[in-house]
């Protein structure tokens, strides 16, 4: 039933719509996390594990300040205001559990001493 551009539904059909909505958020970060390099998602990664900035810079070669911007970046591209917000993205996403299972695709040395910023 449609009335002034507003569709109505039924509770059962309404949480259904809500459903694929909710979906489609996370359709989006996913989407999102697949167009990151590995060197942003290792830095997701840490973050996860409660690594500070200075502790990623150290392991990646490059300055505390880098890594803050590279979280900002990442902030701002999952749209989300906090660091537990970007730990939330990492686990809806399957990062984490990715990075679980196969470690060495996450491999530091494996990164240019270059920043992508």
């Amino acid at each position: 039933m449609a009335q002034q551009d507003k569709v109505y539904f039924c509770a059962t059909i309404a949480d259904k719509v809500f459903g694929l909505m909710s979906q489609m958020e996370k359709i989006k970060k996913i989407e999102i996390m697949q167009q990151l390099n590995i060197y942003d998602k290792y830095i997701l990664v840490r973050i996860c594990q409660e690594a500070s900035s200075k502790e990623i810079a150290n392991e990646v070669g490059h300055s505390k300040r880098t890594i803050e911007g590279h979280r900002t970046k990442l902030m701002q591209q999952f749209d989300v205001k906090n660091l537990a917000g970007l730990v939330k993205v990492a686990f809806l996403t399957k990062l984490y559990d990715h990075y679980l299972m196969n470690p060495g695709l996450y491999d530091v040395t494996l990164f240019a001493k270059t920043s992508a910023l």
